[in-house]
């Protein structure tokens, strides 16, 4: 069934002169009686117009919520200059809706003199990298974010395992504090912070430390202390014992634990165990109802199959992938409004944005940003020519030496880096470059899917965008596979002919086990009778 979609088209004017606004952050909310849920985003343009469009997943939490209850906050940078909570339209049936927000600015000395609107610091409105802060004006609300909230409500086990730079940190920075504005107890650990060459014990001991900083326990518990206290017992008997004994007696609310950057315990080969603890917490709920107040989220690079093998332990089976997938055009307005001020038609281009980068979330933030910091006037029926003209100077070009913060490169190191799949990777790149191949969850697609160069797109792998299709394109991966050299292949002479292709040891071992093999199976030919000695020979001694 189609969702239903909203768009709302409003102005924001300043009350007493009635002026028209520009680079104000618009937020739509709908109002709940447990918690609020952010519709969208949008900048003013220069006539202080915005437009935020969504569809019904977005509010359509609980049963009975038919229709949204919209109320509006204004910001002036991080300043609230208008909210419109205490004035809610209630059961909004149109899903067309116009507005028009008054607004009272304050006296400049209320203001902070770094806090201007979007307009004064267009260059610096896009983020090229890094997580997002929370309520950011680019956040771009995507269908993982309702799915993994409504997950994460219901106590499952949720995981979000993607490529590189889809906005997974960002992802779990807006889920932490959406959580937390409902009453949950949420902690994060990046898993790099533990370091790679740990032993269990302080792999264990390092995410017991981390839980202590993020929930603020730091004075009511003593790590140190603690830990040294069960000594006697395993590193992973302590982590489960501060999980029941602390955690769970602590808070009364429900707690949420985000793991980021899980993809990096692959190196430690006590990963299983930790993985079947996480299973085991969740299979506790029928017997300690205290563990049905805990939920984890694991995001990272990586499979479930290279995270755990054994389907008996593994949490994967019994949670909740989350599909992060790149911005559409109707989700990812608020880009848009970056724009305003650059292009006559700032959607247009941003149309002209995504045929570029597929809606890839780092490269499209990026194209913005450089088209923003470019400063020349998009007129209309320009914008395939303008967007076409900063890609090809400001990342297709020397595209090696441009690539800050790096991208293109982890995605060309993640193609190449493996030499025992290398060639068989690109030998599936090759196909993908030519016809797209029908999805079949193989390992070397899935490798694919992980490098950020492919997609799945209706049961199909296709090159994920334009820009990569352009840089990784075949006449690339012809070279780099002629840059390969094959094993030479196991020569078929028989052992026979002096010519062994087996190892020294292997080869010694065979020999022997032939020549017991004749023994017992080559027939000796039969021995003669004595003859009886002739007399008068030498052998006969004298009487």
């Amino acid at each position: 069934m189609a969702k239903r979609k909203y768009r709302i088209v409003g102005s924001v004017i300043e009350r007493q002169s009635r002026k028209a606004l520009a680079g104000l952050r618009v937020e739509a909310w709908d109002k709940d009686p447990l918690f609020d849920d952010l519709l969208g985003t949008a900048i003013t343009n220069a006539e202080g117009e915005f437009q935020i469009q969504f569809d019904e997943t977005y509010f359509r939490e609980l049963i009975f919520d038919q229709d949204p209850d919209l109320f509006f906050r204004v910001f002036w940078g991080e300043t609230l200059v208008k909210s419109t909570e205490d004035a809610v339209l209630w059961n909004v049936q149109t899903t067309q809706i116009q507005t028009t927000l008054e607004v009272d600015l304050p006296q400049q000395s209320e203001l902070d003199p770094t806090d201007l609107p979007v307009s004064s610091y267009r260059a610096n409105y896009y983020k090229v990298g890094g997580s997002l802060e929370y309520q950011h004006p680019t956040y771009i609300v995507r269908q993982a974010d309702h799915i993994l909230y409504q997950g994460l409500q219901n106590g499952e086990f949720c995981y979000v395992l993607n490529s590189r730079q889809m906005g997974k940190s960002s992802l779990r920075v807006q889920m932490m504090k959406r959580l937390q504005q409902a009453g949950y107890q949420c902690a994060s650990i990046d898993m790099m912070r533990i370091g790679s060459d740990v032993t269990p014990a302080e792999w264990y001991g390092g995410m017991v430390s981390e839980l202590i900083r993020s929930f603020g326990l730091t004075a009511k518990v003593s790590f140190s202390l603690w830990w040294r206290e069960r000594d006697m017992l395993s590193p992973l008997q302590r982590f489960s014992e501060f999980i029941e004994d602390v955690l769970l007696v602590e808070f009364s609310q429900n707690i949420v634990i985000f793991i980021d950057e899980i993809d990096s315990i692959l190196k430690f080969p006590f990963r299983n165990d930790f993985f079947a603890f996480v299973r085991a917490c969740y299979n506790k709920r029928a017997d300690q109802p205290a563990y049905q107040h805990l939920t984890f989220a694991f995001l990272g690079v990586a499979t479930p199959a290279d995270l755990i093998a054994d389907r008996n332990r593994t949490p994967f089976n019994i949670g909740r992938a989350i599909a992060l997938d790149g911005f559409q055009l109707d989700e990812a307005q608020p880009l848009a409004q970056g724009l305003a001020g650059i292009a006559a038609d700032p959607e247009v281009v941003l149309r002209e944005v995504l045929n570029w980068t597929g809606g890839q979330p780092f490269l499209t933030q990026k194209l913005c940003s450089l088209i923003a910091a470019n400063n020349r006037l998009i007129p209309r029926g320009r914008e395939a020519k303008a967007v076409e003209a900063i890609v090809k100077t400001k990342i297709l070009s020397n595209w090696q030496s441009q690539d800050e913060p790096e991208h293109l490169r982890t995605i060309r190191d993640r193609l190449l880096g493996d030499e025992l799949y290398r060639l068989t990777l690109l030998q599936h790149y090759r196909q993908v470059l030519l016809k797209g191949i029908p999805a079949d969850g193989s390992s070397e697609q899935m490798l694919l899917r992980l490098s950020g160069v492919a997609v799945l797109q209706q049961n199909q792998i296709y090159p994920y965008n334009r820009i990569y299709r352009t840089l990784f394109n075949l006449s690339w991966v012809e070279q780099e596979m002629a840059q390969l050299k094959p094993d030479p292949p196991i020569s078929p002479t028989p052992i026979w002919r002096g010519q062994y292709p087996l190892k020294p040891r292997a080869a010694l071992l065979s020999l022997i086990l032939l020549i017991l093999l004749a023994k017992l199976f080559w027939p000796l030919p039969a021995s003669r009778p004595t003859a009886p000695p002739v007399k008068g020979t030498a052998d006969q001694r004298p009487s």
